[in-house]
């Protein structure tokens, strides 16, 4: 569970989802690599797929789980 706050014309509302429930919500641009981190693809500089990461064009390298290696790599080639 977690929260994100949303600003809309003077007031504020908060709201509690969970990963997954917020990554529905995201367009399909977004990829969650590691059960910790959804990225944007566009965003996405390169794949590791023997040691398991993405590099982001910022140069931050995330790890990506086993269990989602293979989507990974299909949807970011």
């Amino acid at each position: 569970m977690f929260y994100f706050l949303l600003g809309r014309r003077g007031a504020i509302f908060i709201f509690e989802i969970t990963k997954g429930g917020f990554e529905g919500i995201l367009p399909q641009q977004f990829l969650r690599v590691h059960r910790n981190y959804i990225v944007n693809e566009k965003k996405v500089s390169e794949v590791n797929v023997k040691q398991r990461w993405v590099k982001l064009f910022d140069g931050t390298k995330l790890p990506v789980s086993f269990r989602n290696i293979r989507e990974t790599v299909v949807r970011l080639s």
